[in-house]
């Protein structure tokens, strides 16, 4: 099974490094699905993998993954900061998450949230969006969130330059 699921992340991989479009626009691509993240979740390690494998610069991967990744986190904390009603129209995931619970959660352990955020699919951009309608300072926010997203952005773009080419070996 786990080989399987190798294989074909192996073959999604492979099948973008020799797509034209890919290669051209890849690392705006890379961009517009960090920074719109908090809108449409999308997996941004198929996207690292494939500028990987296609030569581009890990530096410039990384420095556009964390850019981007940074602007969609204050997009979300924007969105929470602008009210329930605004945050439920346009996130609409947040609802099961928008209760006292999950407020008195932010409350106890919100800065320890925020840092870890950009590690929890779905429930990081509500944790994001649920910091902006709950007021956090901002400065404390940027400050956890930024370090969050740089500490993921490396270690997503390393481990991936380390494990992949294991990866493209099985096909």
């Amino acid at each position: 099974m786990a080989a399987s699921i190798f294989l074909d992340f192996g073959f999604i991989i492979t099948s973008l490094t020799h797509n034209a479009f890919f290669t051209k626009y890849g690392i705006a691509g890379l961009f517009a699905n960090s920074a719109l993240s908090p809108l449409v979740p999308l997996p941004i390690e198929i996207t690292v993998s494939a500028l990987s494998i296609s030569g581009q610069s890990l530096v410039v991967i990384f420095v556009v993954l964390v850019i981007g990744s940074i602007m969609g986190d204050f997009l979300a904390y924007f969105i929470g900061y602008g009210g329930n009603k605004t945050l439920m129209k346009l996130h609409k995931r947040v609802k099961a998450l928008n209760t006292k619970r999950g407020h008195a959660l932010l409350s106890k352990y919100g800065w320890i949230l925020i840092f870890f955020s950009p590690w929890l699919p779905f429930v990081g951009n509500a944790i994001i969006i649920l910091a902006g309608s709950r007021r956090f300072s901002i400065r404390n926010f940027s400050f956890l969130m930024i370090s969050g997203q740089v500490v993921k952005a490396f270690l997503t773009v390393y481990l991936i330059s380390l494990v992949l080419p294991y990866i493209i070996q099985l096909k």
